[in-house]
């Protein structure tokens, strides 16, 4: 398959789901992913309809996934009206890596 990208990374906040009057779903989140040169690269990742309910039913912020899918470009317009463009993986596949994060209310209840 052309266009195809891989990612090994860490999800920077919790997938959100959007429902269009369609009835299709997006489920949108963004991965972090180290260089290798100390400094970090983020995508915008996108799922689409069943992949949405899986994404948002398996992956939390923090988690460490791999994602596979195909870069793609999305065009929006700024707060000044201006036309931008970003590119974005449209999400095939994913697999979760390493350990689930621990949640911020068991580290409390374990502190206290």
């Amino acid at each position: 398959m052309n266009n195809t990208i891989t990612i090994i990374g860490h999800v920077g906040k919790a997938p959100e789901i959007l429902t269009f009057s369609s009835g299709k779903t997006m489920a949108k989140f963004s991965v972090a992913v180290n260089n290798g040169d100390n400094k970090t690269l983020w995508f915008a990742v996108q799922a689409w309809n069943e992949m949405s309910e899986r994404v948002v039913d398996n992956i939390t912020k923090g988690r460490e996934v791999l994602i596979q899918g195909r870069l793609g470009l999305e065009t929006y317009k700024t707060k000044k009206g201006e036309s931008a463009a970003a590119l974005t993986i449209r999400m095939t596949s994913f697999h979760l890596c390493g350990k689930k994060p621990q949640e911020e209310s068991s580290s409390v209840k374990a502190a206290a």
